[in-house]
């Protein structure tokens, strides 16, 4: 890059190096976003559906950088998120774990989160036993039920 000579010598400096700056930032390469295809189900406890409880999408593949989530409405029912709001999930299988840590609000107006309403195993995705899988689609993930 040459600078006509009217430019001065640190303003010549300063251009050059903002264009090194935006040559190597065109450089770094991000590693591609797996597309995300629409994924929802529900989860329910003792046969009855859970409300505000978070879900997490462990990825079987390694490659896939990001773990799906989604928080649970009144009827039990969630949408996953991956890169951006209900965007839902890359297809591939996955391990899925279920935590759920009601917040309500005390009278002086607190917010208190609840310790966990359910067995310690589905907080792992090693011992939850629990596996979805995500199609090159939209995908309704089948009822998650919840046990003691």
């Amino acid at each position: 890059m040459r600078l006509p000579q009217t430019v001065s010598h640190p303003l010549r400096i300063v251009v050059l190096a903002l264009g090194m700056a935006c040559c190597a930032a065109g450089c770094s390469k991000q590693p591609a976003q797996k597309p995300a295809f629409p994924a929802q189900g529900k989860v329910y406890y003792k046969g009855k559906p859970i409300a505000a409880a978070n879900v997490s999408l462990h990825p079987k593949d390694a490659s896939l950088e990001r773990a799906p989530t989604g928080r649970t409405r009144e009827d039990g029912s969630f949408k996953l998120t991956t890169y951006s709001k209900d965007d839902g999930a890359p297809a591939g299988e996955y391990a899925v774990t279920v935590t759920w840590n009601p917040v309500s609000v005390s009278a002086d107006g607190d917010t208190v989160t609840a310790a966990d309403k359910l067995p310690d195993r589905y907080k792992k995705p090693e011992t939850s036993n629990l596996t979805v899988k995500v199609n090159d689609g939209p995908t309704q993930i089948p009822t998650i039920e919840l046990t003691d």
